[in-house]
């Protein structure tokens, strides 16, 4: 007879704890990390999670759960990882969550930031292209300056702009 389900999962759960990795379901699943991999008394300080709109909807809920939320770890990601789900719920489970991203869309300019979400319909990839020609008009209006003066620097919305001698 087919076991119960609880009977299957404490099943998947022995076969994880007593393999070192492997695979189940298509979720890969890693060996534990040997005694020299941990360091820091086995504190994280901070987490990077690379991971689709849909991934990282289940992902940093559960590390949430896991630690709390006076773990003291930082979680990072890619605004990528949002793309598409601005919904209520999902701003709502990504609080927290650090974007490490271009300055336009990590709220260094947040009237811009809306005007060219709003133009893509909150297509994140499209809106860095959005960042990036804004930037492009910005260097040809101080071309002459950038060239002119040595070390001139404008913080433009992918970044800091500069300009090499040559």
């Amino acid at each position: 007879p087919p076991a119960a389900p609880s009977a299957r999962r404490v099943g998947a759960e022995r076969w994880i704890r007593d393999r070192p990795g492997g695979t189940i379901g298509g979720l890969t699943i890693p060996a534990p990390p040997t005694d020299a991999q941990i360091t820091g008394g086995g504190r994280v300080d901070a987490v990077y999670i690379l991971a689709t709109p849909e991934e990282i909807g289940f992902i940093k809920p559960m590390i949430a759960m896991r630690n709390g939320t006076q773990s003291g770890a930082t979680l990072y990601a890619s605004s990528r990882s949002a793309q598409g789900t601005s919904g209520p719920d999902f701003r709502l489970e990504m609080e927290g969550l650090q974007y490490s991203e271009i300055p336009m869309l990590a709220g260094g300019n947040m009237p811009l930031m809306q005007q060219a979400l709003s133009a893509v319909h909150n297509d994140y990839s499209l809106a860095r292209m959005y960042a990036m020609g804004v930037d492009a008009w910005t260097l040809a209006n101080h071309f002459s300056q950038m060239r002119q003066v040595q070390g001139f620097e404008i913080n433009g919305n992918t970044g800091a702009l500069t300009a090499s001698p040559d």
